[in-house]
């Protein structure tokens, strides 16, 4: 109707009609206009940084780019308002820096309506080399368990702005541990000196340990005891006076189901559970299990010629028990209360317990009293008549 009225028009009035018709244009092209600029957005641009990494980051060349458009300067908040609605690739970049997940993101801008894109970024990692003259060493960093090690002499990435620890180990020398003096920067290199010591076997009066098992050995030092018991049954007596003038070592807790088991490869146990002591295992089958260990701890250079596993002798575990030079002279191996050291039938729930779970005795050794019954090397005799006075064993054919 509007077309046909200003037809008509035209006809009576020439001028007033192209007055009209310029008007008429001039109108479709504002309404035009304003429609496209009702559709505009703007994207908000953040960053997060790990709180170790801030005060380093403000002070590093960071970058922000909108699609097509050039790269500018990124503050801590980036906002690019009038932006026509649509699809929009936004990219960030910072020196030493990388985004965990990729260094753009895609965002579609709304009408009237702020659109905000955040990238998590975490500094890159540093590179230390280790120089160790052990042949065979190799490094790790000692604070991730699942770290993979890598031959010294070659460059190992370490968490930047950070203090690393780091682990070097070669076969027949001790770990050491080793913390850089100071934190590295993004991309930095730096060289770590690091001098083993050989293995000689456990120093006097000092723990010896299988780190990867988790075994601890305490030492017991020499001395004498009157060893079995006038109250106890038959087997027990005579009492009689042995002197042990030799100083060894004995674990810390009985042998776990985990520890069996990576040396045996099986786990024979009725009581299942990794840090359960392991039981239903014969005399032949300890006897076996000592000389497996031994074969493997002399393989990974970590047991000197002349040092070796095997089961203590009834004398050395009685003496042990008893709290050997350091004994109080409890009724039970720590203290006169047997509930405050042993798991027994009264408090067991007549079934095995994680091992150490009850006070260590006067050596710091657990489940002397209680839990599972320990074998020892020798041959079992009803009577202590005739037995050997300096802590060796009665030998024979097993029992």
């Amino acid at each position: 109707m509007r077309r046909l009225r200003r037809i008509t028009l035209a006809k009576w009035v020439s001028v007033a009609a192209a007055c009209l018709t310029v008007l008429f244009v001039g109108a479709m092209e504002l309404r035009y206009r304003v429609r496209m600029a009702a559709c505009n957005g703007a994207i908000a641009v953040s960053v997060d940084v790990p709180a170790y990494a801030r005060g380093h980051f403000d002070g590093v060349a960071k970058e922000v780019k909108l699609g097509e458009d050039d790269w500018q300067p990124l503050t801590e908040l980036f906002v690019r308002a009038g932006l026509p609605c649509g699809r929009y690739t936004v990219w960030v970049r910072a020196e030493g820096y990388a985004a965990a997940a990729g260094d753009s993101q895609a965002v579609m801008v709304q009408a009237e309506a702020t659109n905000s894109v955040r990238f998590s970024l975490s500094p890159e990692p540093a590179l230390v080399t280790v120089a160790c003259a052990a042949p065979g060493a190799t490094v790790r960093l000692g604070d991730a368990a699942t770290s993979a090690a890598v031959p010294v002499g070659e460059s190992m990435a370490v968490p930047s702005l950070q203090i690393s620890e780091l682990v070097v180990a070669a076969p027949g020398h001790k770990d050491a541990r080793r913390q850089l003096t100071r934190v590295l920067r993004p991309g930095e290199t730096a060289r770590v000196a690091v001098e083993l010591e050989r293995y000689v076997g456990p120093e006097p009066g000092q723990t010896w340990r299988i780190a990867d098992l988790q075994m601890d050995f305490m030492p017991v030092g020499a001395g004498s005891f009157l060893m079995g018991s006038n109250d106890g049954d038959a087997d027990e007596k005579p009492v009689h006076r042995v002197s042990i003038g030799y100083e060894f070592w004995l674990g810390r807790t009985e042998v776990t189901q985990a520890q069996y088991e990576a040396v045996v490869g099986r786990n024979p146990s009725n009581f299942k559970g990794p840090s359960l002591p392991v039981e239903s295992v014969s005399w032949d089958d300890a006897v076996k299990y000592c000389a497996l260990l031994t074969e493997r701890e002399r393989s990974a250079g970590r047991l000197p010629a002349g040092w070796a596993y095997q089961l203590p002798t009834e004398a050395e575990w009685e003496y042990a028990a008893r709290g050997g030079a350091k004994s109080r002279g409890y009724a039970y191996a720590g203290s006169d209360n047997v509930g405050d050291v042993a798991w027994f039938d009264a408090n067991s729930g007549i079934r095995t317990h994680p091992v150490g779970g009850k006070a260590a005795n006067e050596l710091g050794l657990h489940d002397m009293s209680g839990n599972v019954w320990e074998w020892c090397e020798d041959v079992y005799v009803d009577s202590y008549a005739g037995a050997p006075t300096d802590g060796s064993a009665r030998l024979g054919s097993g029992p």
